[in-house]
């Protein structure tokens, strides 16, 4: 194999790790009762109040 499709394929298991990763955190957060839209609500809330005291 060459260093390219070495690398290629390292970055695709990377992706494909992290995916799934993040499929088990929603799930894990979901079975005990807190859902995507709440992280996502959560998460925008955040960023505007870090904006704001940036401002």
């Amino acid at each position: 194999m060459s260093v390219m499709q070495i690398r290629l394929l390292t970055a695709l298991v990377m992706v494909v790790s992290l995916s799934a990763c993040q499929t088990a955190y929603y799930g894990a957060l979901e079975k005990v009762g807190i859902h995507k839209r709440d992280v996502l609500v959560s998460r925008v809330e955040n960023t505007r109040d870090s904006q704001e005291e940036a401002k």
